[in-house]
């Protein structure tokens, strides 16, 4: 009697099972650094805080603004419309707030930054103006994540947020920089 070795059985085993085997070696290989690029991408995300990221894009928006700076702010405003958006994904995970909960002023802020108008300085100074109104909206009903400081200018009658004490207007710049006074401040966290 003679031992027949099952050639054919382990080739076709091999091809059937391989991709089966490759993903169990790939799963018990590759598992801890997928856990730990997730534990990784949870820390950025914990990191990074999408209302302050808002408001610091809205800060920078308005130096340029004020400084005459003629260069595009559609990357401001670009900056600002992701931070919108995960706070209204975040907050439409929650129950209603009533007529003017966070939901629908981050709506309004969201609407002010899709109709952005860049095409030129005074068009980008008008726009501006929505979207001050809008933030200073959510500043006064929900608190501030930063320390900002509210600015009243009575050549436009609105409202502006801005980082420091020092005056810089961003509905004029240059021409009327220090139109304005000081009305009111948001201390940091206070949300």
């Amino acid at each position: 009697m003679s031992i027949r070795f099952p050639w054919k059985e382990i080739v076709v085993g091999v091809l059937f099972f391989s991709p089966i085997i490759m993903y169990i070696l790939h799963l018990t290989i590759f598992d801890s650094y997928y856990q730990a690029s997730a534990r990784k991408e949870s820390q950025v995300a914990k990191a990074s805080d999408p209302l302050s990221a808002l408001f610091e894009s809205y800060f920078a928006l308005r130096r340029a603004l004020a400084g005459d700076e003629t260069e595009d702010p559609s990357i401001y405003v670009n900056s600002m419309s992701i931070p919108v958006k995960v706070l209204l994904d975040t907050e439409s995970s929650r129950a209603g707030q009533g007529l003017f909960g966070r939901e629908q002023v981050l709506h309004s802020i969201q609407y002010c930054l899709e109709r952005f108008d860049s095409g030129s300085l005074q068009d980008a100074r008008e726009s501006f103006k929505a979207l001050s109104q809008a933030l200073f909206a959510y500043a006064l009903k929900f608190g501030s994540p930063v320390r900002a400081y509210v600015f009243y200018c009575p050549m436009a009658n609105l409202n502006w947020l801005q980082e420091g004490k020092a005056i810089g207007n961003p509905f004029y710049g240059s021409e009327m920089i220090e139109c304005g006074n000081m009305t009111c401040t948001f201390e940091a966290g206070n949300i």
